[in-house]
């Protein structure tokens, strides 16, 4: 059962995606999407990692994906951050 004035995940991800276009709309962001979900109880928020590809110095898209991680915030919709994710290789 949803509780009034919370989000679903749908919700939560489109909230992200929808603010990612926004702040990158200048840079002609390509191929955006999702790649992880997940429920923080203690914030409480959602934490949306979305990729895309940025144009390179020749301005063709480059091969390699930025990450962000949106907060939702689960009450109120609103953004409460957005940062760079690294992915490090581990093998």
């Amino acid at each position: 059962m949803k509780m009034k004035g919370h989000l679903d995940v749908r919700e939560a991800v489109k909230t992200a995606k929808e603010c990612v276009d926004e702040l990158f709309a200048g840079e002609n962001i390509g191929s955006p999407r999702l790649e992880e979900v997940a429920f923080d109880e203690t914030g409480p928020v959602w934490k949306v990692t979305v990729s895309f590809q940025r144009p390179s110095s020749l301005g063709a898209l480059a091969d390699h994906r930025t990450f962000k991680v949106v907060q939702v915030n689960d009450r109120t919709g609103y953004i409460e951050s957005v940062t760079h994710r690294s992915l490090n290789s581990t093998s």
